[in-house]
């Protein structure tokens, strides 16, 4: 019972706890430096409105630094398009199957306007025993 009744809204990270975001002008350093302080593995891409426009992890990092990417690199640039996300009165389970077919770890949590109002994890979901 409780699997159909838990909401992504139940688990979620919320901007109060200061979530990551860099705006797409910004460089991969700063994007560095929200990563490390966000501890979600991964920074949201905004425009100027605020508007998601992109998201940037530690996989895309690996496979910048594998290419040579400079630190002075813009988010625009290096940035993934249209990431993936979820509203937050989805079922968990539902947010779970989202990331496990999409062999991704976090989900944006958007508004209908775009904007970013959490993040959720794997490790959320498995933590409260979402399956």
């Amino acid at each position: 019972g409780r699997q159909l009744l838990t909401r992504v809204e139940d688990l979620m990270h919320t901007g109060s706890e200061n979530l990551p975001l860099v705006n797409q002008k910004g460089s991969l350093n700063e994007a560095l430096f929200t990563m490390t302080n966000g501890r979600l593995g991964m920074t949201v891409v905004v425009d100027d409105e605020d508007k998601v426009v992109g998201i940037f992890t530690d996989g895309d990092l690996r496979r910048g630094l594998e290419k040579g990417i400079d630190l002075a690199t813009p988010m625009r640039e290096i940035m993934t398009i249209k990431p993936r996300h979820v509203s937050k009165i989805m079922r968990a389970s539902d947010a779970l199957s989202v990331m496990n077919e999409n062999a991704i770890s976090q989900l944006l949590v958007m508004d209908e306007q775009g904007h970013l109002d959490a993040i959720i994890t794997v490790h959320d979901l498995l933590q409260a025993g979402v399956k």
